[in-house]
């Protein structure tokens, strides 16, 4: 039995441990939302494509294709970068480092969001190489694992959802949140889940740096429209 004294230096003890415990879990678990981690899933990487518009750069992914043309959706906020849309045309760079012009379909300032059509006569193999993202069909849960791809630096980070859904002030609608690394110039990169399944768009971060995402279903319907 411990009593007077030795009481309260065993309580010291044990909350000096449990604080040293819980701060050595904070740091792994940090690093591992920061670690780089490959992934198999070749619709991530292959899906993925770099977006150049004058001195703005971001990323994007073929959301729909056809035996004509690509349609690519993009942060809308990266084509504020062409002043003029024949001076500073959109560029696209593919995974395997193909480069094409696009064209602008529509974007909308209120989403966030763009859409690009590049023509597959530009593309090598006129653009077979290159696959559609597909929807998830798996509910977005607090914890779940998800990934997103830098396209301009080949990296593709692992973290895990904060929230599925958030309303967000700066963005004026519900959005996801996740505890994951961005890099500048990963704007319009997607977000996936583990077996490879689109679930939303990046747009920006926290003040905290978390990824603030929007969700497919708005895109989908964008797409539609």
């Amino acid at each position: 039995m411990v009593q007077g004294r030795n009481l309260k230096n065993f309580i010291i003890i044990a909350l000096f441990i449990f604080l040293v415990i819980g701060a050595v879990l904070g740091i792994a678990r940090k690093n591992k939302l920061s670690d780089e981690t490959p992934i198999t899933e070749p619709v991530i990487k292959a899906s993925n494509v770099a977006v150049d518009c004058g001195d703005l750069s971001g990323c994007g992914n073929i959301i729909k294709k056809s035996n004509k043309a690509l349609i690519i959706v993009t942060a809308g906020h990266i084509l504020d970068g062409c002043a003029d849309s024949d001076a500073d045309p959109v560029e696209v760079t593919f995974y395997d480092g193909a480069k094409a012009k696009a064209k602008v379909l529509k974007e909308s300032k209120e989403l966030d969001v763009a859409l690009l059509e590049v023509r597959t006569r530009d593309l090598p193999g006129k653009g077979k190489g290159y696959p559609v993202v597909t929807g998830a069909k798996a509910q977005i849960v607090p914890e779940m694992n998800i990934f997103l791809r830098n396209a301009l630096e080949d990296q593709v980070y692992a973290g895990v959802v904060e929230l599925p859904s958030v309303y967000s002030e700066d963005f004026g609608r519900e959005m996801i949140v996740c505890y994951c690394s961005v890099d500048p110039g990963m704007s319009g990169t997607g977000l996936f889940n583990e077996a490879g399944n689109y679930l939303g768009m990046l747009l920006g971060t926290t003040d905290e740096g978390e990824a603030v995402c929007l969700e497919s279903g708005i895109i989908e319907g964008f797409l539609a429209d």
